[in-house]
């Protein structure tokens, strides 16, 4: 499995996961997430949201409503 692959599937399996927890639960660097994230985005694979003061990703089924339900959770 790529990095990429790995990332992707992280968001998919924890969605609105933010930053900070996802490069720890990845054991990555944190340019090496940020480089795969914006991939993913461009790629329309994941979603970035600010809410509440973090950055937050889902895979793009989730909307807006359901994105800021998820935020306030996690």
């Amino acid at each position: 499995m790529t990095t990429r692959e790995r990332v992707f599937e992280h968001v998919a399996a924890n969605p609105g996961v933010h930053f900070n927890e996802l490069v720890r639960g990845l054991d990555l660097a944190p340019g090496q997430v940020q480089y795969h994230l914006r991939r993913l985005e461009s790629r329309e694979s994941v979603v970035e949201e600010s809410l509440y003061g973090r950055t937050h990703y889902y895979t793009p089924e989730f909307d807006a409503w359901e994105r800021g339900a998820l935020a306030v959770l996690r």
